[in-house]
């Protein structure tokens, strides 16, 4: 009797099990086919947004008549100082993008480096195995510094699905880019840097020095992190498909024929040939551009006395010289960088079109004398209260980022609004944590905004709707814990 009642309970929780699984693959499942129909290409979803942008701006800035301005100024006025006046202000921004794309492939691509990729890569055998593994290092490496980590996981991913066989390739994918939803919130984070130097923000107003104590190491962020990576690792190993459904990639899509200019033995070539396959002049170039990097740490830690910190400008520095030596002559950096370029050509497209709805958000030259961010983060600071402030931060900050892909672009248009709201929370809201809820925000809508997949896809050769809908469900698990620790930490 006992051994019958024991099989019945063991066949009830298989049951169960059986149950949720089914249930959880049909949200996945339902997720995949609704984004592959329905989101856009990356391209015409930020021509989309500009156009609701416009259409937004309208009422909310207003365009009534005053004394000497008609209805038509208003409209030129919107349309030329709010989008065009905005259109080139990432250009700065946007060019070291493009350098995180193109320095990080080439990284990534020399040989020393490839060889580690690849020996990583081998330790996998089977497809959750990879996709744990994938995922895992994601989260480190953005913890660490993402933009390095944009490209080095996305080519991580490549040679997984080289090795791996019968993985789902587009999950390897998401795998990959799940990690970019903790960017704003670790070491390299621009808010956290921002806020830890001081900020003077448009206008003069100011926020004092917060240390990376009250916001990267603080015990909520901690938490969301820590719990945050493990559940999305587990959960994008859990969304694996049955062999039925599983897309493989042919490795044959990877390789890339490089026909290297051929020349002369050294006594023959000309002068300019010589150049062009000179070793000593690249070594001399990489060691003036190694001295530049190990200074500038010098001069930050020891001279100006700030916080270890690895900005974007520093990780291109270390990208490129660090090519360079790798590549040992001219001729084969060049023929590198001309490999690494095709993964910008999204960024070099459309963030001067995000500038532009960066300026549009933050016009307030209309008739009411408002923004459309001064609106949104107005509103969830209406409803706030002290336990409720910085997750509402955080939601209106997944929304104005869906419109603001830039960390430093979001911060300069609703980072004031925050950081004077929560004057009225503190004590017992804190600075370091208003900042870091605004971050999250950010980081998350990340699953959701995918201009930073564009980069990742060129490497991985898909499109944006064959991934998002795996990181569109990681974003709703994400979205609960991140809640619960902005709530109750």
């Amino acid at each position: 009797m006992k051994n019958l009642r024991t099989r019945k309970l063991e066949t009830f929780g298989q049951n169960e099990v059986k149950i949720v699984k089914k249930i959880f693959d049909a949200l996945v499942d339902g997720s995949v086919a609704l984004i592959s129909r329905f989101l856009p290409d990356a391209y015409i979803l930020v021509l989309l947004l500009t156009v609701i942008l416009f259409v937004v701006a309208v009422p909310v800035t207003g365009i009534a008549p005053a004394e000497g301005i008609t209805v038509a100024d208003r409209l030129v006025n919107l349309v030329y100082d709010g989008w065009y006046g905005g259109f080139w202000n990432l250009l700065g921004f946007g060019m070291q993008m493009v350098l995180i794309v193109v320095t990080g492939t080439m990284f990534a691509n020399t040989e020393p480096v490839h060889r580690i990729i690849v020996k990583i890569a081998s330790i996998p055998k089977t497809p959750r195995q990879a996709l744990l593994l994938v995922s895992a290092v994601g989260m480190v490496a953005y913890f660490l510094q993402w933009g390095a980590a944009l490209i080095v996981c996305a080519v991580l991913a490549q040679e997984v699905a080289k090795q791996v066989k019968g993985i789902h390739y587009p999950l390897l994918v998401a795998a990959a880019y799940v990690g970019n939803a903790f960017c704003l919130v670790g070491i390299s984070g621009t808010i956290a840097l921002n806020v830890a130097g001081g900020w003077t923000f448009d206008g003069g107003w100011s926020t004092t020095g917060i240390p990376f104590r009250e916001t990267v190491f603080a015990p909520y962020n901690l938490f969301i992190y820590l719990v945050g990576a493990i559940v999305l690792c587990l959960l994008i190993t859990a969304m694996h498909p049955s062999p039925e459904k599983t897309k493989t990639v042919d490795p044959a899509i990877f390789a890339e024929e490089t026909v290297e200019k051929q020349y002369r033995p050294r006594s023959e070539m000309t002068p300019a040939e010589k150049l062009e396959t000179s070793v000593l002049l690249n070594g001399l170039i990489a060691f003036i551009g190694f001295f530049c990097v190990i200074w500038s740490f010098v001069d930050s830690l020891y001279i100006k006395k700030q916080s270890f910190s690895l900005s974007i400008n520093q990780v291109n520095m270390l990208f490129l010289f660090a090519s360079i030596a790798m590549y040992k002559t001219p001729v084969r950096t060049v023929a590198a960088v001309k490999k690494s370029l095709g993964g910008a050509v999204g960024v070099v497209l459309q963030m001067p079109f995000y500038a532009g709805i960066a300026g549009l958000i933050s016009y307030h030259g209309g008739s009411t004398g408002v923004s459309i961010a001064q609106v949104i983060a107005g509103f969830f600071v209406h409803i706030s209260n002290v336990q409720t402030f910085p997750l509402f931060t955080c939601l209106s900050a997944v929304i104005v980022k869906l419109f603001v892909p830039s960390g430093g672009a979001q911060w300069a248009v609703q980072g004031p609004i925050v950081m004077q709201a929560v004057q009225s929370f503190m004590p017992a809201v804190s600075e370091g944590k208003a900042a870091m809820a605004l971050s999250w925000g950010n980081s998350c809508c990340n699953l959701l905004q995918p201009f930073w997949l564009i980069p990742v896809l060129e490497v991985a050769k898909l499109k944006v709707r064959d991934v998002m809908g795996y990181c569109v469900i990681c974003l709703l698990a994400l979205l609960v814990i991140i809640s619960a620790g902005l709530l109750f930490l």
